[in-house]
């Protein structure tokens, strides 16, 4: 079974439908879906007053999209990215970042584990290959040089 998110099309069309008294399953052929996902989005994106109104819906969706994300343990503006860039500065390897992290007393970090495959997608986004990524971050002093495919970067 696929899950497909109404488009905001699709939500333009059920709005237009209830706004000229067209039946659930009316609408629903008109958008090929079950009219048990139109009841569904009719109730869950009602406003107070009983009106459907799509861009509230869109809105409603993404911002619920965004809440059922888990939060990124390395985000670029927080304290443990920077403690994390500081060791990479200072040629630790992620593994070793994670051992020591795990080991030290950081107020309000007590609890904070990061695996070594999290410390490093944070310090290569942007590029089209880890390759790329690892000579960038390699000439800005980053990350120390590491064999990547069985070829050495020096």
């Amino acid at each position: 079974m696929n899950y497909t998110k109404l488009s905001i099309e699709e939500r333009a069309t059920l709005q237009i439908g209830l706004s000229h008294s067209l039946s659930l399953r009316a609408i629903a052929r008109l958008i090929r879906r079950s009219p048990s996902t139109t009841s569904r989005e009719i109730k869950r994106n009602s406003n107070s007053a009983g009106q459907y109104i799509a861009p509230q819906a869109q809105q409603s969706r993404c911002r619920n999209r965004l809440l059922c994300r888990p939060k990124k343990k390395l985000a670029f503006d927080s304290e443990l990215f920077e403690v994390v860039a500081y060791m990479l500065k200072h040629k630790f390897s992620p593994q070793q970042i994670a051992g020591k992290l795990r080991t030290m007393n950081i107020p309000g970090y007590e609890r904070t584990y990061v695996c070594r495959e999290t410390v490093i997608p944070p310090f290569i986004t942007g590029f089209k290959s880890r390759y790329q990524a690892t000579m960038a971050n390699f000439c800005l002093g980053v990350m120390p040089p590491s064999p990547i495919l069985g070829r050495s970067l020096l």
